[in-house]
């Protein structure tokens, strides 16, 4: 996936999967929460791909989760995105 696409993403132009290739199911997008330094990197970093004059912001329909590693469970049956800090990774729940 590309920046690019991952910003189409979670700015709501993509909404589902069949859009990028894969199955007709809607995206349930991940995010931290807005006080959470990742959620900020991903903002500038991903969704405004890096550019300090961009006004692109998140989707509406975005799910903060503290902790989205510890949230995938949840979230198992579901076809979601999401993004987290590499300090809270579990390569356990890779899939």
């Amino acid at each position: 996936m590309t920046i690019d696409q991952l910003a189409s993403i979670y700015t709501g132009e993509i909404t589902n999967w069949k859009e990028l290739g894969g199955d007709d199911a809607p995206i349930v997008l991940l995010s931290r929460e807005t006080n959470s330094g990742t959620h900020v990197y991903f903002l500038e970093e991903v969704v405004r791909k890096g550019d300090a004059d961009s006004k692109a912001i998140f989707a509406p329909k975005l799910c903060s989760c503290p902790l989205l590693s510890g949230s995938q469970a949840n979230y198992a049956a579901t076809e979601c995105i999401g993004y987290d800090g590499l300090g809270y990774v579990d390569l356990r729940m890779r899939s």
